[in-house]
């Protein structure tokens, strides 16, 4: 089956409707977080941006792992990556953001 078609499966994943939470949970502590200076929210930004590319990993792993070719600055992708290895990948980037966040706050407090 090619990759990139629909399956006829159900849309709505459980792993997909959690990851979507977590994302939408980190970004709305990003922005509350940020103060109203552009400074600020551009730090926000790259602190989400590892969310928004584990959930790309968790919900694309098939399209994602199939890619091969040119990738720019002279990298070049030769082997396809097992499906597995990005969508646990994709888990851990989701959660880096607010696992560094908690860990942060609590070196703060001591």
């Amino acid at each position: 089956m090619d990759p990139w078609e629909m399956r006829p499966e159900r849309f709505w994943k459980l792993s997909w409707i959690s990851s979507l939470a977590i994302f939408c949970v980190e970004l709305w502590l990003a922005l509350r977080l940020a103060g109203h200076y552009q400074f600020e929210r551009r730090v926000a930004g790259y602190a989400i941006a590892p969310s928004f590319v584990g959930l790309l990993c968790i919900w694309f792993p098939e399209q994602l792992g199939s890619f091969r070719g040119y990738v720019g600055i002279g990298r070049y992708v030769d082997q396809t990556t097992p499906q597995t290895v990005l969508y646990y990948a994709g888990w851990g980037a989701l959660i880096l953001p607010f696992a560094l966040w908690v860990l942060m706050s609590w070196v703060a407090a001591q």
